[in-house]
């Protein structure tokens, strides 16, 4: 379900992975109006509880579960459904928030070079937790198995 769920949500936004959520265009004026199912847009600047973006979620979750019944996986609650869905939009709102220019000690807008500095020492940062993570459960595997 899970799958699919990142399925439905990456082709509606038509990104290829999660990070492409960078370029992602913001609805036009999410204070008036719905999303519209054939153009979605995420309202980044609003919260995940905007009138905007739980109609967002309610339609991703119908088409979550209109996917996973062609599929004919087991049915799942309309909560588990919105949940994901609702779980997938923060998740790439987080993505989004990430990589705007932050405001520096000294009340300045983030230059690009600054920017870019910040997001690959974040990269590296991840990509060594996770190097550290997998190194942990390796050698706890091969404890349990001697």
């Amino acid at each position: 379900m899970q799958d699919i769920s990142q399925e439905i949500i990456r082709t509606a936004f038509n990104i290829e992975e999660d990070s492409d959520i960078v370029f992602h265009v913001l609805p036009t004026s999410p204070a008036r109006g719905k999303p519209v199912p054939e153009d979605l847009h995420i309202d980044m600047e609003g919260s995940i509880s905007s009138p905007w973006n739980i109609q967002l979620i309610e339609i991703l979750e119908k088409n979550i579960r209109a996917a996973a019944a062609e599929e004919k996986l087991p049915k799942r609650s309309q909560a588990y459904t919105y949940d994901l869905a609702k779980a997938r939009i923060r998740m790439l709102k987080s993505v989004w928030t990430n990589v705007q220019p932050k405001i520096d000690a000294e009340g300045k807008v983030e230059t690009p070079e600054k920017l870019e500095a910040r997001l690959l020492h974040s990269d590296l940062a991840s990509k060594k937790r996770a190097r550290m993570r997998e190194r942990r459960s390796s050698v706890c595997s091969e404890v349990i198995a001697y």
